[in-house]
């Protein structure tokens, strides 16, 4: 039996390589996901030329006195070029740090380091821990025989990564936005570290109405160049990328070269895509003698020669959208954005005190919560960065996971007060010290328990709905064994920080 399960899981892992391997654009999510390499170098130059435009007034070779918005724009810049301008490796690009050592220096602890030193022709990047078993590698930012042009991004990456620690001089690449030249986030005179997670949230606000992340990165990267590479250059390509050949070609890779993906991967029709739309291809054909014309009745046309003539309406007329009008900024009495002094007095507060541990208490209970679960697969499964294919079919059960095919969203069923329940049952009490043991509790203490939480189960709607029914068999179950053990198993932390 075991032998015939395990040639089962090798044939189902085979078909799954198979389905992958057509390296085809095909889910919503990986159109939603998905922005082609030449796209992606436009919006590097955009955010290269909006911190430029932003800089005019200042000095141009001290950065200390920039306002934060300049400096936060800076860090935008940063954010999309390291993985656009050179190899898109992981996460370690938002946790490098800045040294100024010699050409010949090497980190002795963990950690991931850009040297900008002047003795070299180009900065050093040391990713100095393992990442998915990948061993420490340590390169110039430099690639092929300088002539090609990843090399000429490469060098253009290089100038700006010695230019951000020349203008603005700190130990961490990443800090927190809106603190550059405050006294905020500081830990004695150095500016704090963001976790890697910071700025891959800031990747998403670069391109409206898609959601970019790193894994989105590589795949554009990788199908714009795979192609472009000889064996060698395919080599250098997955050690700095810290993948496989087999990674890149089989998951990685994407097609979208045919009319209709472009049409939908693309984030503008671009003269090429529309001249390829409209002209047809060998296997895409534009079928003519099918197409339905409107039929003009001569009769109607007016002759009148003082008739006059209507203005016409250009073709491509220019449309203000709404994410390109003007928005309004509501600002106090002292000529304060308000939502920069409701940050500004949330900082107060956050640092007065015991506040902080009270914060990040409070966070943490928050966290483990069932709303919080199923809020997080929720925003998951609609952002894309979650398959609903790897969601197990108990979990969908037990937080209501529901698509929504006429809105295109994902939604829980549940309402907050049975989530609510669940969590007061999956507790063994609803008191605010969780530290009490439910084996303390006497036999009339916990059939008090089950009475009161059998009151509230009763409260979900005369209808649930059959992923409600099953969620309550689940609570109920649980409490009978926790009245039956006299003991409560702690949850398991099902997401934690990466």
């Amino acid at each position: 039996m075991a032998k015939k399960i395990s040639i089962l899981q090798f044939d189902i892992k085979q078909l799954t390589n198979l389905r992958e391997g057509t390296n085809k654009i095909v889910t919503e999510n990986e159109i939603r996901g998905f922005v082609p390499y030449e796209n992606l170098i436009d919006v590097v130059g955009e955010l290269e030329k909006k911190w430029v435009d932003m800089m005019d007034g200042f000095n141009q070779d001290d950065g200390r006195n920039h306002p934060a918005q300049v400096f936060d724009a800076h860090m935008d810049l940063l954010t999309l070029a390291l993985f656009v301008w050179d190899f898109p490796s992981r996460k370690e690009k938002f946790e490098l740090q800045f040294e100024n050592k010699a050409k010949n220096w090497k980190p002795t602890e963990a950690g991931n380091f850009v040297n900008v030193s002047n003795d070299t022709d180009r900065v050093i990047i040391h990713f100095n821990t393992e990442k998915k078993k990948h061993a420490p590698i340590h390169f110039e930012l430099q690639f092929g025989s300088g002539k090609s042009v990843i090399d000429t991004y490469n060098n253009r990456l290089s100038e700006l990564l010695r230019r951000s620690y020349k203008l603005y001089k700190r130990k961490y690449m990443f800090i927190p936005k809106n603190t550059w030249g405050s006294n905020r986030n500081k830990i004695g005179n150095e500016y704090k570290q963001v976790s890697s997670s910071t700025p891959s949230m800031w990747l998403r606000k670069f391109v409206t109405g898609r959601y970019i992340n790193i894994n989105s990165l590589r795949s554009a990267f990788i199908s714009y160049w795979w192609n472009k590479l000889n064996s060698n250059e395919k080599e250098i390509l997955v050690v700095r990328m810290r993948t496989s050949k087999r990674e890149a070609e089989n998951n990685y890779r994407k097609e979208y070269t045919d009319t209709d993906t472009l049409a939908k991967v693309k984030l503008e029709p671009t003269d090429d895509l529309l001249e390829q739309a409209y002209t047809g291809t060998d296997d895409r054909p534009i079928d003519v003698d099918n197409r339905v014309l409107p039929a003009v009745n001569i009769e109607n046309i007016s002759l009148d020669p003082n008739r006059p003539i209507s203005r016409a309406i250009p073709i491509n007329q220019a449309r203000t959208l709404l994410s390109q009008r003007p928005k309004k900024v509501r600002k106090d009495a002292r000529g304060q954005e308000a939502h920069d002094r409701r940050y500004d007095n949330w900082i107060r507060w956050y640092e007065k005190g015991n506040n902080k541990a009270k914060h990040n208490a409070a966070a943490s209970k928050r966290s483990t919560t069932t709303l919080a679960y199923a809020q997080r697969y929720v925003r998951e499964l609609n952002t894309g960065l979650m398959d609903i294919a790897k969601v197990k079919d108990a979990t969908v059960i037990k937080y209501g996971l529901e698509y929504k095919a006429d809105e295109n969203r994902w939604i829980t069923t549940l309402t907050t007060d049975e989530m609510k329940c669940i969590d007061v049952c999956k507790k063994g009490n609803d008191k605010e010290d969780d530290t009490e043991s439910v084996a303390s509790l006497t036999d009339a203490e916990m059939d008090q328990l089950i009475r009161d939480a059998s009151v509230k189960v009763l409260k979900v709607a005369d209808k649930p709905t059959k992923s409600k029914k099953k969620v309550i068999e689940k609570v109920i179950e649980k409490i009978v064994e926790t009245a039956t053990n006299k003991r409560v198993r702690k949850p398991p932390q099902r997401f934690k920080a990466r």
